[in-house]
């Protein structure tokens, strides 16, 4: 069950970058951010806060 979602402007609050950067995060080879859930029009789309916590998760694994 999905707790909850965080918008394309939620990500860039959180991770202090603008929409184009989370656009290449998701397209990125190694590692990229997970798609967005709910793809809606223009940047309003809807990421599952577990797809993100998840990922974050496998970042900071490959970092430490």
């Amino acid at each position: 069950m999905i707790s909850g979602y965080w918008s394309t402007k939620d990500l860039c609050k959180r991770y202090r970058c603008c929409k184009i950067t989370i656009a290449r995060r998701t397209k990125r080879k190694s590692n990229p951010l997970p798609k967005p859930r709910i793809i809606q029009s223009g940047a309003s789309n809807l990421w599952a806060i577990e797809d993100v916590l998840e990922w974050e998760k496998q970042v900071t694994q490959e970092i430490a």
